[in-house]
């Protein structure tokens, strides 16, 4: 086929069809020309319109394919494209942008499947544990599933770092956390009042994490500039 037909019944499927085939005839049925290496590269040359056609299906893109069900099924169909040796580069690039942009979600499946006294609990465990006391991981509990408490500690310092680094107000940090992990306001409602409560400890950790990241950061540089020579 020389466009798309994903033949899919679920909302947004139609305008993503129409997106994905508009840029494919613009680009003459050879989207691998803005595909170089691992990157997509959209040069000044590039027209305006098309450009701007581009980015919002990229930026679209995610939020649709959250909601396929049966993703290596879809991916199979963009083989059927008459043009697809033209376009696999940009495929393949657009498959593994999709699935770096819906980890995050993907990850928090099981949060989003909590009861209330579970994600309760879970919420004051790690809060305590491992956020304003970091008691370490071989310490955490036996019951408790090491990479399940890791997702849930990263999914809660983003909340936290929205509130006490960025300083979002209430409303707009819902609808990020929403738009990234499809959480129920009544969970970060419980995490809004946690905050407040310990706002000025938060911004001190918080603060001590960024810093010890960046320290890190330029220990790695350091060796890398003594192994090549360039410092004594």
């Amino acid at each position: 086929m020389k466009q798309m037909d994903l033949n899919l019944q679920m909302d947004g499927v139609k305008e993503f069809e129409r997106i994905f085939n508009s840029l494919l005839k613009k680009s003459n049925y050879k989207l691998d020309q803005f595909i170089q290496g691992d990157s997509l590269i959209i040069t000044d040359d590039i027209a305006d319109e098309f450009a701007n056609k581009i980015k919002q299906f990229i930026n679209q893109g995610p939020e649709f394919y959250k909601l396929v069900s049966e993703k290596d099924v879809f991916w199979e169909k963009f083989k059927e494209l008459e043009h697809y040796e033209e376009n696999e580069k940009f495929i393949n690039w657009l498959r593994r942008y999709f699935e770096r942009k819906i980890k995050p979600f993907k990850d928090a499946a099981f949060i989003r499947a909590m009861e209330k006294e579970q994600f309760e609990d879970m919420t004051q465990y790690c809060f305590t544990n491992l956020i304003l006391n970091n008691i370490g991981r071989d310490r955490i509990d036996d019951v408790c599933n090491l990479n399940d408490i890791d997702i849930f500690k990263k999914v809660m310092l983003t909340y936290i770092d929205m509130i006490v680094i960025r300083n979002f107000p209430k409303e707009r940090v819902f609808k990020k956390m929403k738009e990234m992990f499809d959480l129920q306001e009544w969970m970060t409602d419980l995490w809004w009042n946690l905050i407040q409560e310990n706002e000025d400890r938060l911004w001190r950790i918080v603060m001590m994490w960024r810093c010890s990241k960046i320290e890190d950061k330029l220990d790695i540089i350091l060796e890398m500039l003594e192994k090549k020579d360039i410092l004594y």
